[in-house]
């Protein structure tokens, strides 16, 4: 598992630590570092991180809010690589997924046991792990292609200049990534 931060104060680091003592995860960022961006470990912005989110099955995608309609690149970016973001923000975040099973939501689990004994399961269940791939293959959903339209058209979503001039093609890059092969 992989998580980009640099905002540290917050206690959503304390969870992070908690859930690094149970599962594997790589931090790249200043909160928990313990990996270094490849070619020198400089900083890696916008969308030269999706090679690096490409190399893992999950993605710790943690909002620095949680409040309805903020869903920033930290979800969007995982997704475009094939990475699975673990998520935590949006209350409402089903309504910008391509899919209620493109993702793991952390509110669901009671604790980071809970939350690594899941990530656990389908790291080592192709067939559970696929299920979370599986809308690459179907039609984007219209919620997605009206809420991004809406959120980038109102500046709601941080990302690459070129995602912010056409949302469509941001949904379309996502859909396009072929499942990561366990």
């Amino acid at each position: 598992m992989i998580w980009v931060a640099s905002n540290c104060a917050s206690a959503r680091v304390e969870f992070v630590a908690r859930l690094m003592e149970i599962v594997g995860i790589d931090s790249y960022g200043k909160c928990l570092n313990n990996a270094r961006f490849p070619a020198g470990g400089g900083k890696v912005h916008g969308s030269s991180k999706l090679p690096l989110f490409a190399r893992y099955k999950f993605a710790l995608a943690l909002e620095n809010s949680l409040a309805h309609d903020y869903v920033t690149e930290k979800f969007y970016q995982p997704l475009l690589a094939g990475a699975v973001p673990v998520y935590l923000g949006a209350p409402n975040i089903r309504e910008f997924a391509p899919s209620t099973e493109s993702f793991i939501d952390l509110r669901h689990f009671e604790s980071a046991e809970a939350l690594g004994a899941h990530l656990r399961h389908l790291a080592s269940n192709p067939a559970a792990y696929a299920k979370l791939h599986a809308w690459r293959t179907a039609p984007l959903p219209p919620h997605m292609l009206q809420q991004a339209r809406q959120g980038f058209n109102q500046g709601r979503f941080y990302g690459e200049q070129d995602m912010r001039q056409d949302p469509c093609r941001l949904c379309e890059a996502a859909h396009r990534v072929r499942q990561p092969q366990p």
